[in-house]
């Protein structure tokens, strides 16, 4: 027989690097044995862990932390290689440091041994963990090892022949003016004039007397003895304007288009006016109504507060919706809007989290969110900019009028997920995932309104 696996060694509590590694590892086209997977890459995990380690192991990667140093298994597993090791003449066992073991933490048979750190960086030490592998030439037999490593994500029966309907982030510009609009001010605008304007037209400044728009500034932001219309510039036939490519500019004032539209609706921008969010209090109880792919009526939450726990730290925090945007050309014949669901977080005063302390928090948020739940969001986000018409409109004159179709692109194809085999996968994967923080429960974030029943669910 071929020694040709690569053979983990770990404690229970270190099982979420134990996973991450065997799929790495596999997709990089070795082939692992790790007995959280009964079967990856073709290959049943060993009944006789003894002769598969003497017989079929390349190299035994032992995952060495506080939790495995006196654990039965891991332990009798690391002697076993070491003196594999010493009879061979080679480094059978390759450890690998979990949470920053000092050397004196570690028993006399392995206290001496080169460690490959994993703490505080897996992707560090996962880099040099290939390059150790490598200087071995250890066996790297699977083709398609990222296939399966991708694969073994999901249930072995997911699929379905029955057909479905697939949406897309995607919305589509029905009507873009075809001149872009050469305006010159009379007077430069001040700070305060240029915040108002910005919150209530799509333009781009030039110079601070030159703007470039697809629409006519709305009469109560800058008189009409203010601003001048020098003269259209076809975009279509016309590559440059200012020395910038037409294509850009347009790509720029259709995304503040729809982020004015947002704003005069009532959402709020960040600070330093990169993402806009909902605010607390502009809807009723914070609740958004929209209507769900099969019609019927739901709503859900924009705004709400949680608490995170982890290691003795408590805090409140404010979550809010917040529709990220971005316009694309690379997709269709034409400009499309593409929206994404976000989040903006904060403290109780309204101040941002700072960055070191998002992420985990939209963790807490998102990590009971699936395809449904996202498909929601958009739906509700795009609801909200439309007011529940098909189609929103940006502009006064009809020459000069953006249309958006408000509905997301879609299509059908031939075949669909089976929900239902996913549904024990889900129930697992959302139990066991080890989330440091905790924090309250996420009941009636989202509930279906049936026809005829109250507001108020």
């Amino acid at each position: 027989m071929t020694a040709e696996h690569l053979f983990i060694s770990y404690a229970t509590e270190d099982w979420p690097l134990a996973e991450w590694l065997t799929r790495r590892l596999t997709a990089e086209g070795y082939r692992v044995w790790c007995d959280r997977f009964q079967l990856l890459g073709g290959e049943s995990y060993p009944r006789d862990i003894d002769l598969a380690i003497k017989t079929r192991t390349f190299r035994l990667l032992a995952l060495l932390s506080k939790a495995s140093l006196n654990k039965p298994n891991p332990r009798k597993e690391r002697t076993l290689a070491l003196n594999l090791g010493k009879e061979r003449n080679v480094d059978f066992l390759i450890p690998l440091n979990v949470d920053g073991l000092r050397a004196t933490q570690l028993d006399w048979m392995t206290n001496d041994l080169t460690f490959i750190p994993f703490h505080p960086s897996w992707a560090e030490g996962f880099r040099q963990l290939l390059q150790k592998l490598q200087s071995i030439d250890a066996p790297r037999s699977l083709a398609n090892g990222q296939q399966i490593a991708i694969g073994s994500f999901l249930p072995a029966a997911v699929l379905s022949e029955n057909p479905e309907k697939l949406f897309t982030n995607h919305l589509t510009f029905t009507q873009i003016p075809p001149d872009i609009l050469h305006f010159t001010l009379s007077t430069p605008m001040t700070p305060r004039e240029q915040q108002v304007v910005t919150e209530g037209w799509a333009y781009q400044a030039v110079s601070p007397t030159t703007l470039f728009a697809l629409t006519s500034p709305p009469g109560y932001l800058l008189g009409e003895d203010r601003v001048a219309l020098d003269h259209r510039i076809p975009w279509r036939t016309v590559d440059k304007a200012g020395g910038v490519d037409t294509s850009n500019v347009v790509s720029s004032l259709l995304y503040k288009t729809v982020l004015v539209e947002y704003l005069r609706r009532g959402l709020r921008p960040s600070p330093d006016h990169t993402i806009v969010y909902f605010p607390p209090g502009l809807l009723e109880n914070g609740k958004l109504f929209f209507s769900t792919y099969d019609g019927s009526t739901t709503w859900l939450l924009t705004t709400g507060e949680r608490t995170y726990r982890r290691r003795g730290e408590v805090q409140r925090y404010r979550y809010h919706l917040s529709p990220r945007l971005r316009i694309r050309r690379d997709i269709a014949p034409d400009f499309v809007l593409q929206i994404t669901p976000g989040l903006y977080l904060t403290d109780l005063d309204g101040h941002e989290l700072p960055a070191r302390t998002r992420n985990s928090r939209r963790k807490q948020l998102c990590r009971g969110w699936w395809n449904h739940q996202w498909l929601n969001r958009h739906l509700a986000i795009v609801s909200f900019l439309s007011d529940g018409k098909e189609l929103v409109t940006f502009g006064e004159s009809p020459e000069e009028q953006i249309a958006l179709a408000a509905q997301l692109n879609s299509g059908d194809v031939s075949a669909s997920i089976d929900e239902a085999a996913l549904e024990a996968w889900r129930a697992t994967f959302s139990s066991s995932v080890p989330f440091d923080e905790g924090g309250d429960p996420d009941d009636g974030e989202e509930e279906v309104i049936r026809e005829g029943d109250d507001d108020d669910g």
